[in-house]
């Protein structure tokens, strides 16, 4: 069991990492975020937020990203911007891999995931997509 930091960031290799179960704690829709999105010149017709937590883990592992719905294709894309958490990824040697590394393995992980298909039946029933 991985214990909270005084930092309050729960530290883990990539290999440990790999082996965490989540699933979908919340998501919503979020206007704001499709009309920065939009500006960007981003095809989307939908976008928001949502939060993955891990199974059965204490101290609970978060992890949360935006997401849009790409309009020509329909699929559930990551927003640009990142993936928040509550992880610091360390090395086998135990040292902190930092905030940047940590981040791009954090994404590479999640698309691993295949977060989109199970975001899909879970939330998009659910939410209003714009046609």
């Amino acid at each position: 069991m991985h214990t909270l930091a005084p930092d309050g960031l729960i530290r883990l290799t990539y290999t440990e990492l790999r082996c965490v179960r989540i699933h979908l704690n919340m998501a919503w829709s979020d206007m704001d975020l499709l009309s920065e999105l939009l500006q960007q010149g981003v095809q989307a017709t939908d976008a928001g937020y949502c939060e993955y937590v891990s199974d059965a883990r204490k101290p609970c592992i978060s992890l949360g990203w935006a997401w849009y719905l790409y309009d020509p294709s329909g699929g559930i894309m990551l927003a640009p911007g990142g993936i928040s958490s509550n992880v610091m990824l360390r090395c086998d040697a135990g040292y902190d891999l930092g905030a940047i590394q940590t981040g791009r393995l954090l994404e590479s992980w999640i698309n691993e995931y295949d977060w989109q298909v199970l975001f899909a039946l879970e939330v998009m029933p659910a939410c209003p997509i714009k046609q």
